[in-house]
């Protein structure tokens, strides 16, 4: 496991979770699973439901499947972009959680094609976009322009709110 050196400037995971519009029952896509904590706090809570983590990088999918392999989760499947299509329907996810700073461009590409494909008319989507500095956007802007202004399209911006002095959490519903 490897030694953080910020250990202060980590994300709050409890927070973020009280922040979703999660509900125990529901089958959940997170988009990058390298935060495994947030993958095993999420899979935790969704205790009745399920959790999909997906990445397009297969030692992050390996790392991740090692770390969970001591801990006894049933509803938590970690899969690389390319096998999606054979575990979802259309409309079957009722939420989507994009880590935006851990995902690549081409993977956040991908999981906007599936937004529209996998989502459930009442779906959700929240964004964690990663700072530099309190409040000082680490990408000058990016997130706006690659994800924010996509989502608004379709879905409404609800909220955005800091989990964590380096992070921030951007809510979207139909």
């Amino acid at each position: 496991m490897e030694q953080s050196y910020e250990p202060f400037n980590e994300m709050d995971v409890d927070l973020l979770l009280t922040l979703l519009p999660i509900r125990p029952y529901e089958h959940v896509m997170i988009a990058g699973c390298s935060n495994t904590a947030l993958c095993i706090s999420l899979a935790k809570y969704l205790n009745q439901g399920k959790l999909y983590a997906l990445d397009s990088d297969n030692e992050i999918l390996d790392k991740c499947k090692e770390i969970l392999t001591n801990i006894p989760l049933t509803n938590f499947l970690n899969l690389n972009y390319d096998s999606v299509t054979d575990y979802f329907e259309e409309q079957s996810i009722d939420g989507i959680l994009i880590d935006y700073g851990e995902t690549s461009q081409s993977s956040i590409d991908q999981i906007l094609d599936y937004i529209s494909l996998y989502a459930a008319k009442s779906a959700w989507i929240s964004v964690i976009e990663h700072t530099s500095a309190k409040g000082k956007l680490a990408s000058s802007g990016s997130m706006e322009q690659d994800i924010k202004g996509t989502l608004n399209n379709t879905y409404r911006h609800i909220r955005s709110r800091g989990v964590g002095e380096y992070h921030i959490l951007h809510s979207f519903r139909m």
